[in-house]
């Protein structure tokens, strides 16, 4: 197993030695928890090798039944504790929500712009949202303002726990909104049980901790 440190935030993946999985610290190292055990190998439990964020894409296409296995990408990435882009499409999808070309499903996810299907793909903007039981709003932003011009590109954006930041990206020709919607829960489930809740790092006033097998 390899366990990553984004920030305090410690989780936990099979290792397949690839070093593209991790993006490296750029800022702020020196305020980084010591490891418990420097002297050990990193990456493993005793000392996570530190990330700015942990790129997942690897793992989900290892067995095709994975819950996210529709994403394109998928990635953790170390947070200051503000959603950043997910604050900017759910402002995004707060301006467009009201306007007539706004459907809703019967889910609860609301689909706002247009598609434009003149042109062998399909170009345009959609912004769609909808309440997540649990969590954050999911908000799907697609087309224009996501580094793409396609508008079955889309980018997802949210705060899985303080400290954690979530990034995907799927294309609606494999798997619609409504659909992405459907799965995003069982998503954010197999996210947190990366997680290694309560990682014992060591502190000023506490003996160095145990760890067993």
């Amino acid at each position: 197993m390899l366990y990553v440190a984004l920030g305090e935030e410690v989780v936990r993946v099979p290792n397949f030695s690839a070093p593209t999985m991790r993006s490296p610290v750029y800022s702020g190292a020196d305020k980084l928890p010591i490891p418990p055990m420097p002297e050990a190998p990193e990456g493993c439990k005793e000392h996570p090798a530190r990330a700015q964020a942990l790129h997942l894409s690897f793992l989900v296409a290892q067995s095709q039944d994975h819950v996210a296995a529709p994403l394109q990408a998928i990635s953790l990435f170390r947070s200051d504790g503000r959603p950043h882009m997910q604050e900017v499409n759910a402002a995004s999808f707060d301006r467009w929500r009201g306007r007539p070309e706004c459907t809703n499903s019967p889910s609860g996810l609301t689909i706002c712009g247009v598609r434009e299907e003149g042109l062998p793909v399909a170009t345009g903007a959609q912004v769609a949202g909808g309440d997540v039981s649990g969590g954050p709003r999911w908000v799907a932003a697609c087309g224009y303002g996501t580094g793409s011009i396609l508008v079955d590109d889309c980018r997802v954006y949210y705060l899985l726990r303080k400290g954690l930041l979530v990034r995907y990206l799927f294309n609606q020709q494999r798997v619609s909104l409504e659909r992405m919607y459907e799965l995003d829960p069982s998503i954010r489930e197999w996210l947190k049980s990366i997680v290694v809740e309560d990682y014992a790092w060591p502190r000023p006033d506490r003996d160095r901790p145990v760890f067993h097998p």
